[in-house]
């Protein structure tokens, strides 16, 4: 596909949610009866929005918490060249730190504890646990459109950055899926049909799928509204397939989105990301775009964004030589162990710790001990994974994402010798290991 084209639908996708966003305001928390008197002809335009008590906080055009901490992820990646979850938990937490009008329960919850930004996966999960594992708000899927335009580990990514402040299972399916959507829509991939995304809201929880399915059956906007449910995450979902499936151009969903009321702003960002990534940046009109008062910060991180994201697909797809050996060895060893993951009912990171940090191990132990002739290395491996288990099987898989984000951590220090994180991973996690099985079984034989 044509440059053009994606730089059209990647800038759509963001400029989409932020339309959707500041437009959303407008009818956001409002009841049919509410709309009917304040916008007796339908919501529009910025300048119609209602100056209540709660709209009055912000400026007519401007966006609220969904675009604001979408923007956090993209400032992030773009300071660190790449994604690096604990400085987008800093991101985050300078973000809450500051004005955050609009920022949701569980979102403020999570980013109020003290230590968050030391172990961001610990403290999502912990509150979560709190809600007696209840607590599925959309705070996750606002925000996830950024990364659906990611070149590459989109599913990862999705799933680890919505765990930061959402750890329930409905909200990360919510996240993969409209970020696996966006992905396709930009770069021009398959786009998963109806049953391939029943498929994947499956594999996190089984509730996801009747709200898809509501959505691709449903032709009236309104039905998948539920004043008792405004801020779930799958409603919002549902909205943004809705849209995606039965919008005939980005204004017609927009325009249905936000006169349907409930969390109309979030409903909004989400399924106008969509659309614009469908339809792009140019179908967009031009007053949303032109009226939006902050659209300077919009544009720097679009284009930020479009550098890192495009300078990499570039290393993806062109790469010859040892370099691209390199990140061609990368995405095979990471979609290996997603397919892994898949198979097995794990998380990502679950089989990473696994593989790095048990199986590999425990290989290298029973081969040191024959080359030794000494059973010690073994034993003691097991001893230690076993107290592991007993002490952190409540906890486990909060444990692995404390661990997967120090990998991640030390992998990125070799930046400073000129190491891009795909080659520091490929050396440290491909070629060191293959090399100490080497010496290992040279040891035997000799």
């Amino acid at each position: 596909m044509e440059k053009s084209i994606i730089y059209n639908r990647f800038k759509g996708c963001l400029y989409g949610q932020a339309v959707g966003d500041a437009l959303g305001l407008g009818t956001e928390g409002m009841t049919d009866e509410d709309m009917a008197w304040k916008y007796p002809h339908g919501l529009q335009h910025y300048s119609q929005i209602f100056q209540d008590r709660h709209r009055k906080r912000w400026k007519i055009g401007d966006w609220t918490d969904d675009t604001d901490m979408m923007l956090c992820i993209a400032h992030a990646v773009i300071e660190n060249k790449g994604v690096n979850f604990t400085n987008i938990a800093r991101y985050f937490k300078a973000w809450a730190e500051g004005e955050p009008m609009g920022i949701g329960e569980n979102t403020y919850k999570v980013l109020n504890i003290a230590d968050y930004v030391e172990k961001p996966f610990v403290v999502s999960r912990m509150v979560w646990e709190m809600s007696r594992y209840q607590s599925a708000a959309n705070g996750g899927v606002m925000r996830t459109s950024v990364v659906g335009l990611f070149p590459n580990h989109v599913k990862e990514c999705a799933e680890n950055i919505c765990k930061l402040t959402h750890y329930d299972p409905r909200c990360i399916g919510s996240c993969v899926i409209v970020s696996n959507l966006i992905h396709a829509l930009v770069y021009g991939s398959q786009v998963q049909n109806y049953q391939e995304m029943i498929d994947t809201a499956m594999e996190y929880d089984e509730r996801i799928a009747d709200y898809i399915e509501l959505a691709w059956n449903e032709t009236d906007i309104t039905k998948l509204m539920n004043d008792d449910h405004m801020g779930y995450t799958l409603v919002t979902l549902s909205v943004a397939l809705w849209a995606y499936w039965h919008a005939s151009s980005f204004e017609d969903g927009l325009l249905a989105v936000v006169n349907a009321g409930g969390d109309a702003d979030t409903n909004a960002a989400v399924a106008c990301a969509i659309l614009g990534a469908k339809f792009g940046f140019k179908s967009i009109p031009q007053e949303y775009v032109e009226d939006l008062i902050y659209r300077d910060q919009l544009d720097d991180a679009v284009e930020g964004l479009w550098h890192i994201c495009n300078m990499r697909q570039d290393k993806q797809h062109k790469g010859t030589g040892q370099t691209g050996l390199v990140f061609r060895l990368f995405y095979q060893v990471a979609n290996g162990l997603n397919l892994i993951a898949r198979h097995t009912g794990l998380a990502y990171n679950e089989i990473n710790v696994l593989a790095y940090y048990l199986f590999m191990p425990l290989t290298w132990a029973v081969l040191l001990d024959i080359g030794l002739k000494l059973p010690l290395a073994t034993p003691i491996l097991i001893i230690a994974w076993l107290s592991i288990w007993i002490t952190k099987k409540k906890h486990f898989e909060s444990w692995c994402d404390k661990v997967f984000d120090k990998s991640v951590q030390f992998l990125l220090f070799f930046k400073r010798i000129g190491w891009v994180y795909e080659l520091s991973s490929v050396i440290i996690c491909v070629v060191l290991p293959l090399l100490m099985y080497v010496a290992l079984i040279v040891n035997i034989i000799c």
